[in-house]
Protein backbone atom coordinates (compact mmCIF):
# COMPACT_ATOMS: atom_id res chain seq x y z
CA UNK A 1 0.00 0.00 0.00
CA UNK A 2 1.03 3.57 -0.36
CA UNK A 3 2.72 5.26 2.52
CA UNK A 4 0.38 7.49 4.51
CA UNK A 5 -2.80 6.69 2.53
CA UNK A 6 -4.75 7.38 5.72
CA UNK A 7 -4.08 10.04 8.33
CA UNK A 8 -5.55 10.42 11.79
CA UNK A 9 -6.51 14.10 11.87
CA UNK A 10 -8.58 14.48 15.07
CA UNK A 11 -8.98 12.74 18.42
CA UNK A 12 -6.46 9.91 18.11
CA UNK A 13 -6.22 7.23 20.71
CA UNK A 14 -2.81 6.55 22.22
CA UNK A 15 -0.16 4.51 20.43
CA UNK A 16 -0.06 0.81 21.30
CA UNK A 17 2.51 -1.76 20.21
CA UNK A 18 1.05 -4.97 18.75
CA UNK A 19 2.62 -8.21 17.56
CA UNK A 20 3.09 -8.59 13.80
CA UNK A 21 3.18 -12.17 12.51
CA UNK A 22 6.06 -13.31 10.28
CA UNK A 23 5.25 -12.91 6.58
CA UNK A 24 5.74 -16.62 5.79
CA UNK A 25 2.87 -17.47 8.15
CA UNK A 26 0.64 -14.41 7.76
CA UNK A 27 -1.40 -13.28 4.77
CA UNK A 28 1.00 -10.35 4.26
CA UNK A 29 4.00 -10.47 1.97
CA UNK A 30 5.55 -7.19 3.13
CA UNK A 31 5.71 -5.15 6.30
CA UNK A 32 2.87 -2.87 7.39
CA UNK A 33 3.45 0.78 6.45
CA UNK A 34 2.40 4.03 8.16
CA UNK A 35 -1.09 5.08 7.10
CA UNK A 36 -2.46 1.57 6.61
CA UNK A 37 -5.57 0.41 8.56
CA UNK A 38 -5.01 -2.54 10.90
CA UNK A 39 -7.24 -5.12 12.57
CA UNK A 40 -6.84 -8.10 14.89
CA UNK A 41 -5.98 -11.25 12.92
CA UNK A 42 -3.28 -13.77 12.19
CA UNK A 43 -2.72 -17.14 13.82
CA UNK A 44 -5.09 -17.46 16.78
CA UNK A 45 -6.04 -13.79 16.37
CA UNK A 46 -2.96 -12.95 18.41
CA UNK A 47 -1.53 -10.44 15.92
CA UNK A 48 -2.57 -7.48 13.83
CA UNK A 49 -2.97 -7.61 10.08
CA UNK A 50 -4.19 -5.19 7.45
CA UNK A 51 -7.78 -4.61 6.48
CA UNK A 52 -8.82 -5.81 3.03
CA UNK A 53 -11.14 -4.24 0.48
CA UNK A 54 -14.69 -4.15 1.83
CA UNK A 55 -13.56 -3.80 5.47
CA UNK A 56 -14.46 -2.74 8.07
CA UNK A 57 -17.58 -4.83 8.49
CA UNK A 58 -19.76 -4.52 11.60
CA UNK A 59 -19.47 -7.44 14.01
CA UNK A 60 -16.83 -9.13 11.80
CA UNK A 61 -13.73 -6.93 12.07
CA UNK A 62 -11.92 -5.71 15.16
CA UNK A 63 -10.15 -2.59 13.88
CA UNK A 64 -7.36 -1.39 16.15
CA UNK A 65 -6.22 1.68 14.27
CA UNK A 66 -3.83 3.18 11.75
CA UNK A 67 -0.20 2.01 11.46
CA UNK A 68 2.04 4.72 12.90
CA UNK A 69 5.49 3.21 12.28
CA UNK A 70 6.56 0.46 9.88
CA UNK A 71 6.30 -3.03 11.34
CA UNK A 72 9.43 -5.07 12.09
CA UNK A 73 8.43 -8.65 11.15
CA UNK A 74 10.54 -10.61 8.69
CA UNK A 75 9.81 -13.70 6.59
CA UNK A 76 10.69 -16.01 9.49
CA UNK A 77 10.39 -13.92 12.67
CA UNK A 78 7.46 -12.18 14.30
CA UNK A 79 7.88 -8.47 14.92
CA UNK A 80 6.05 -5.47 16.33
CA UNK A 81 4.06 -2.58 14.92
CA UNK A 82 3.05 0.76 16.44
CA UNK A 83 -0.64 1.53 15.94
CA UNK A 84 -2.49 4.79 16.64
CA UNK A 85 -5.71 3.54 18.20
CA UNK A 86 -9.13 4.41 16.80
CA UNK A 87 -11.66 5.71 19.34
CA UNK A 88 -15.12 4.73 18.08
CA UNK A 89 -17.26 7.57 16.74
CA UNK A 90 -14.57 10.05 17.82
CA UNK A 91 -11.28 9.56 15.96
CA UNK A 92 -11.40 11.24 12.55
CA UNK A 93 -9.38 9.66 9.74
CA UNK A 94 -8.78 11.29 6.35
CA UNK A 95 -8.32 9.34 3.13
CA UNK A 96 -8.75 9.74 -0.61
CA UNK A 97 -12.06 9.09 -2.31
CA UNK A 98 -12.10 6.03 -4.56
CA UNK A 99 -13.28 8.40 -7.31
CA UNK A 100 -12.78 12.13 -6.72
CA UNK A 101 -15.42 12.75 -9.42
CA UNK A 102 -18.06 11.46 -6.99
CA UNK A 103 -17.35 14.30 -4.53
CA UNK A 104 -16.67 17.24 -6.84
CA UNK A 105 -19.92 19.19 -6.35
CA UNK A 106 -22.03 20.29 -3.40
CA UNK A 107 -24.99 18.23 -4.66
CA UNK A 108 -22.91 15.05 -4.88
CA UNK A 109 -21.49 15.63 -1.38
CA UNK A 110 -24.96 16.29 0.05
CA UNK A 111 -26.09 12.92 -1.29
CA UNK A 112 -23.15 11.12 0.37
CA UNK A 113 -22.63 12.91 3.69
CA UNK A 114 -23.20 10.63 6.69
CA UNK A 115 -23.39 7.51 4.52
CA UNK A 116 -21.83 4.35 5.99
CA UNK A 117 -19.20 2.78 3.70
CA UNK A 118 -15.96 0.75 3.71
CA UNK A 119 -12.41 0.95 2.37
CA UNK A 120 -11.39 0.00 -1.14
CA UNK A 121 -7.93 -1.54 -0.97
CA UNK A 122 -6.03 -2.65 -4.05
CA UNK A 123 -4.79 -6.21 -3.48
CA UNK A 124 -1.07 -6.83 -3.30
CA UNK A 125 -0.03 -3.63 -1.59
CA UNK A 126 -2.04 -1.05 -3.51
CA UNK A 127 -3.68 2.19 -2.48
CA UNK A 128 -6.20 2.52 0.35
CA UNK A 129 -9.21 4.66 -0.56
CA UNK A 130 -12.67 5.27 0.87
CA UNK A 131 -15.38 3.65 -1.23
CA UNK A 132 -17.82 6.55 -1.27
CA UNK A 133 -19.90 5.03 -4.05
CA UNK A 134 -20.84 1.64 -2.61
CA UNK A 135 -24.10 2.69 -1.00
CA UNK A 136 -24.82 3.32 2.65
CA UNK A 137 -25.51 0.39 4.98
CA UNK A 138 -25.26 1.33 8.65
CA UNK A 139 -25.88 -2.28 9.71
CA UNK A 140 -22.85 -3.61 7.80
CA UNK A 141 -20.36 -0.88 6.88
CA UNK A 142 -18.03 0.55 9.51
CA UNK A 143 -17.07 4.03 8.23
CA UNK A 144 -19.29 7.11 8.37
CA UNK A 145 -18.34 9.89 5.93
CA UNK A 146 -18.55 13.17 7.87
CA UNK A 147 -16.62 15.71 5.81
CA UNK A 148 -15.24 16.20 2.29
CA UNK A 149 -12.53 18.28 0.61
CA UNK A 150 -13.44 18.84 -3.04
CA UNK A 151 -10.08 20.34 -3.97
CA UNK A 152 -8.01 17.52 -2.44
CA UNK A 153 -10.43 14.69 -3.24
CA UNK A 154 -10.43 13.52 0.38
CA UNK A 155 -13.05 12.26 2.78
CA UNK A 156 -13.03 12.37 6.60
CA UNK A 157 -14.56 9.35 8.33
CA UNK A 158 -15.33 8.10 11.81
CA UNK A 159 -15.53 4.41 12.77
CA UNK A 160 -18.57 2.62 14.14
CA UNK A 161 -18.16 1.19 17.63
CA UNK A 162 -19.21 -2.16 16.12
CA UNK A 163 -15.90 -2.44 14.21
CA UNK A 164 -13.33 -1.24 16.74
CA UNK A 165 -11.26 -2.96 19.38
CA UNK A 166 -11.96 -0.05 21.73
CA UNK A 167 -15.61 -1.16 21.89
CA UNK A 168 -15.57 -4.92 21.13
CA UNK A 169 -18.64 -5.88 23.15
CA UNK A 170 -20.35 -7.56 20.19
CA UNK A 171 -17.48 -8.33 17.80
CA UNK A 172 -17.30 -12.03 17.11
CA UNK A 173 -20.67 -12.69 18.72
Amino acid sequence: MSLNDLKVIKHPGYTRVYKAEDTDTSDLSVSMKPGEPAKIGGTGSNFVTLLISGDPVALANEVVGIVRKESTETATADGEVDITLILPVKTVVRGRAQSAGNIDTANKIAALQYDWVTFDIVAGGGAVTINENEGSDRDVHGLCMIDFDVLEGTIDVIFSARVTQAAPTTVGA
